[in-house]
């Protein structure tokens, strides 16, 4: 007679959850947003957004968090910001670069960054300007997805230190931030099969893949992997220079401590069996993560056959 007062109290209450999801899926939220703000799990959040948005739910840097939308400076709403742009584009007698600082962005000054050690400098100067920290391998990361692009690599920092209270700002933290790239999952990926956790790697490939992510870009993510460890190789050889194999001497240096174990034989067959899954991912009537599954395998067994 006693369980059924709290059984029935567990299903008004998750009726009460999953009715507030729903609602905030249809004001827009993403999945940072509904994890925080509700109790339902993971997979049910997925099949309930799936339900009601009849898609996938999207990914990206914002809005990552509830403070997102109460927040004026730094992070202003994107339809309230462009309301105030075109206010002031069609009544004002400002340049464009005036027209957004006065509707609320910030301008800040971004160095044409070259070597490798002149990105991570920076990186951890923002972090510094915040008055936070950050682990050298978060630094690393954020280099190596966005190095190229200083200016997003500043405001991904400021976003970084907006969202989380971390310090320093730890690479989960980073990863769990550029989920909706596909160089990053694709690298965690090939981490978690390097270190010889298949299924691991498996469950992770898919979960990307259900989130959107194209199998063509995880391949892509998994082969650039393998060629910066084959350059690793190369270096360690003494076959080429570092300044030869042109890649960050950190991501070498990474690349090298993942050799153990591998021989030239076994880095040429895992190489060969992303060609043929980029094939497949390419093909009508294939079956690309399929392609992706087998590749992982023999990633995880360094090339081996079975």
């Amino acid at each position: 007679m006693t369980a059924t007062p709290t059984v029935a109290k567990s299903v008004l209450n998750e009726s009460k959850q999953i009715e507030r999801a729903a609602m905030l899926i249809q004001m827009g939220a993403r999945m940072q947003v509904l994890e925080s703000e509700t109790t339902l799990s993971y997979e049910r959040l997925i099949r309930l957004y799936k339900e009601i948005a009849g898609k996938s739910p999207s990914k990206g840097q914002l809005p990552f968090s509830t403070d997102w939308f109460l927040t004026w400076q730094e992070n202003i709403h994107s339809s309230l910001f462009l309301n105030i742009y075109e206010y002031l584009a069609k009544g004002a007698s400002l340049d464009s670069v005036e027209q957004l600082t006065k509707a609320g962005a910030y301008k800040d000054a971004v160095a044409d960054l070259k070597k490798p050690e002149a990105k991570l400098n920076f990186v951890m100067q923002c972090f510094e300007r915040r008055k936070r920290r950050v682990e050298p391998m978060a630094a690393q990361q954020l280099v190596a997805v966005l190095g190229d692009r200083t200016g997003e690599l500043a405001a991904m920092v400021g976003q970084l230190c907006f969202d989380f209270d971390d310090n320093p700002m730890t690479l989960d933290r980073v990863n769990q931030y550029l989920t909706s790239n596909p160089q990053v999952d694709g690298f965690r990926v090939a981490d978690l099969a390097l270190s010889g956790r298949t299924a691991d790697a498996i469950i992770a490939m898919r979960s990307s893949v259900e989130q959107g992510t194209a199998p063509i870009a995880l391949i892509g993510a998994l082969a650039m992997k393998l060629r910066t460890m084959a350059k690793a190789s190369a270096v360690r050889a003494g076959t080429i220079s570092t300044a030869e194999a042109k890649t960050n001497p950190w991501v070498l240096k990474n690349a090298t401590r993942q050799l153990s174990g591998w021989t030239s034989s076994g880095m040429s067959a895992c190489i060969q069996m992303l060609a043929w899954a980029d094939e497949q991912s390419k093909t009508n009537g294939s079956d690309p993560v399929y392609a992706l599954e087998r590749s992982i395998e023999l990633i995880s067994r360094k090339g081996h056959a079975a």
